[in-house]
């Protein structure tokens, strides 16, 4: 329940966007990303693949309707996510996103104490 409540409060806070084929841009502390790209890109890759939504989403341990949003872009994509699409389908821009999410969550963990 602790997770939802957070997840709508970080929706609430989440920039606006002017239209549809604008990228969101969230700050740095943000885990997530919203490109216009991101979400046609992973479904033209699954169907070049020949897989249902249903396939990637068992592939990336996810639900299809949460799949079928990404692809819509109607749900930002948290770095997890990314890492597992880019895991699973080999794409180069995927795993591009993948690991500016990942650089960007290390970033706001600020530096390591030894």
């Amino acid at each position: 329940m602790e997770r939802v409540i957070n997840f709508r409060a970080e929706q609430l806070n989440r920039p606006k966007r002017n239209n549809a084929t604008q990228a969101m841009e969230p700050d740095d502390t943000r885990s997530w990303i919203r490109h216009p790209d991101f979400g046609p890109m992973v479904r033209r890759v699954r169907k070049q693949r020949g897989w249902t939504l249903t396939q990637l989403a068992l592939r990336i341990h996810c639900d299809t309707g949460t799949v079928g949003k990404y692809e819509r872009g109607e749900l930002p994509v948290e770095y997890e996510m990314a890492c597992r699409m880019a895991d699973v389908l080999h794409e180069p821009k995927i795993e591009e996103f993948a690991a500016y999410l990942v650089m960007r969550q290390l970033r706001s963990r600020g530096p390591e104490v030894a």
